[in-house]
């Protein structure tokens, strides 16, 4: 059985998945083609489908799942034959992000387009739709890992 995982808005090169060795580790942006990148939002969860399926050793795809619906994608794309988890961030990384952002916006602001809240509510709105990801993986007995 290969291992697919996947994760919320996390890098693969993040220090945490070190351990992975004999994993084959890739980003979305990696897999997708140029012309695919404005179409992205729609077609995430086929072509993580697709990159699972032509890898044959085990799998960690970062930044796979934006979505419920591309989770659900996935699975009924790539099939229930392999072993998923699901890595996202435990609010470290949004608070570094958060932090630099206000740092940006305090020297930069007349250049950049977002106030720092709205940034905020961004974060939190994105929080939302991962407890939804999470419920739904679940309901599918897929383990969610906070990291």
């Amino acid at each position: 059985m290969k291992k697919v995982f996947l994760t919320i808005d996390v890098n693969v090169n993040d220090k945490c998945f070190d351990d992975l060795l004999n994993f084959k580790k890739v980003n979305i942006i990696d897999i997708v083609n140029k012309e695919e990148i404005n179409q992205l939002e729609k077609i995430r969860g086929k072509v993580i489908a697709e990159k699972i399926s032509e890898i044959e050793k085990d799998i960690l795809i970062g930044f796979a799942v934006k979505n419920k619906n591309d989770l659900k994608t996935v699975l009924e794309l790539s099939g229930r034959d392999n072993f998923f988890k699901i890595y996202y961030d435990d609010g470290k990384r949004r608070k570094e992000k958060i932090e630099k952002y206000k740092q940006e916006y305090s020297l930069h602001a007349r250049w950049l387009d977002y106030s720092s809240e709205f940034v905020e509510n961004s974060f939190r709105s994105f929080d939302e739709e991962v407890k939804r990801i999470n419920i739904y993986a679940a309901k599918n007995k897929i383990e969610t890992i906070a990291i």
